[in-house]
């Protein structure tokens, strides 16, 4: 087990594979961020445990998220955290400014949030549900990440454990190994995906309404090699 400061631990890192190397980063890990550097023949990461205090700005935390995109370039980094920050852009069903500000910081530094919509929230209690806890990869990783869920099993906390798995991708033959940023898409969300892209443009761009924002898409979309 891995934890890290001298007050209350809110964080932690358990190994149960002995197959794996791991130590501990210590001067990223800190009570509410615990940071490993994780090797194998197959993968290597650093895989890290946050908590996001709810009573502290979003901004703190966002600031530690730079420090470890600093010591991770070039290698995977996967992110397991209670953000304590709502948004529909991980299957939420509000957005609270807190979440806005965190979707705005994974965008620009090209994030990635592995939750999946599934029917149970990662977080109920009394109070209600929410879906709070993610899992975040960076590009160097999220192609050999699948399958995430999140599990209906107990855990002895509010929070339900989100699963998934790591393991390379082999390619068939013909197949393009496309290094770069790549979206999963289908048909069944391309209208509430056009729907709100219109209403980002419109947002974002100060557009009329829905028309000036389809031509400014529009133009975008000549730009865009699929």
């Amino acid at each position: 087990m891995y934890t890290s400061g001298d007050g209350r631990k809110r964080t932690a890192i358990v190994l149960n594979n002995d197959q794996l190397d791991v130590t501990l980063i210590t001067q990223l890990s800190t009570e509410d961020c615990v940071a490993v550097d994780v090797r194998s023949e197959a993968v290597k990461f650093c895989s890290v445990s946050m908590y996001f205090d709810s009573r502290r700005y979003i901004e703190e935390a966002i600031r530690q998220l730079e420090k470890l995109m600093d010591y991770t370039k070039g290698n995977g980094l996967i992110i397991a955290v209670d953000s304590n920050a709502r948004s529909k852009m991980w299957h939420d069903t509000i957005t609270n400014q807190r979440g806005k500000t965190l979707e705005e910081f994974l965008i620009c530094n090209d994030l990635y949030v592995l939750n999946e919509t599934t029917e149970t929230p990662t977080f109920q209690s009394n109070r209600g549900s929410s879906r709070i806890d993610l899992t975040i990869d960076n590009s160097r990783i999220v192609r050999f990440v699948s399958d995430w869920i999140c599990g209906e099993e107990e855990s002895c906390s509010d929070h339900n454990i989100g699963n998934f798995k790591i393991a390379r991708v082999h390619n068939g033959k013909g197949k393009v190994n496309y290094m770069g940023v790549r979206y999963s898409t289908n048909q069944e969300d391309y209208k509430k995906f056009d729907t709100n892209l219109a209403t980002n443009f419109i947002y974002t761009f100060n557009c009329i309404n829905k028309t000036d924002a389809n031509r400014g898409i529009t133009r975008q979309s000549k730009t865009i090699q699929h």
